[in-house]
């Protein structure tokens, strides 16, 4: 089981298509994983940049941000997965 305490950064971008790749070669090497989904665009809430002046302008490719975590002590072994792969 991951906790904070326990889980390493594996991946970090801006792609879907990369995270969907490596969330699925983890999977297929039988490698607990984890991710967070960070959206930068803000919410719909009053106060936001956006609430103010709409998403115009905003480069849709960098809106989210996923990261993926594994256990600490699999982290070399994710690497090697995600190298081989490449």
């Amino acid at each position: 089981m991951l906790f904070f305490w326990n889980k390493a950064e594996l991946f970090i971008g801006y792609s879907i298509i990369e995270f969907n790749t490596t969330r699925d070669l983890l999977f297929d090497a039988k490698i607990e994983s984890t991710y967070k989904i960070t959206n930068h665009e803000g919410s719909r809430s009053v106060g936001t940049t956006r609430s103010r002046s709409g998403s115009n302008g905003i480069n849709r490719d960098y809106v989210n941000l996923y990261t993926i975590y594994v256990h600490k002590d699999r982290l070399e072994e994710a690497r090697k997965v995600l190298t081989k792969q490449r």
